[in-house]
């Protein structure tokens, strides 16, 4: 019989996506040195595994060890739209993210 998902398991690969998007999105505009970085971080970060339960627990917390791609991201954000874009988006996550949490719940452990 199948399982659902659980709802952490949910948001952590939600924002582990949202970041593999913004490092495809930046990568041309980051120096050598920031792209290996990031590149390593990554690949571990998506390569912790830390049990059965919630394989990928912590993997927004691991994620912003990359942080390069937020360095590469500043030329993107030159623009007022371009920023408020960001901001929406990023309010847009937290808030779904919230609310999948307090209506679903944490499972327990």
């Amino acid at each position: 019989m199948a399982q659902r998902p659980s709802s952490v398991l949910i948001i952590d690969l939600t924002f582990g996506f949202g970041f593999l998007v913004l490092s495809v999105l930046t990568w041309p505009r980051m120096r050598g040195s920031y792209r290996i970085w990031s590149l390593i971080a990554i690949v571990l970060s998506f390569s912790y595994y830390t049990g059965p339960f919630y394989p990928y627990m912590g993997l927004p917390r691991h994620l912003l060890l990359a942080f390069p791609v937020f360095i590469g991201l500043a030329p993107l954000v030159v623009q007022r739209w371009s920023r408020l874009a960001i901001i929406g988006g990023l309010a847009t996550n937290l808030f779904c993210c919230t609310t999948t949490l307090a209506t679903v719940g944490c499972p327990d452990s």
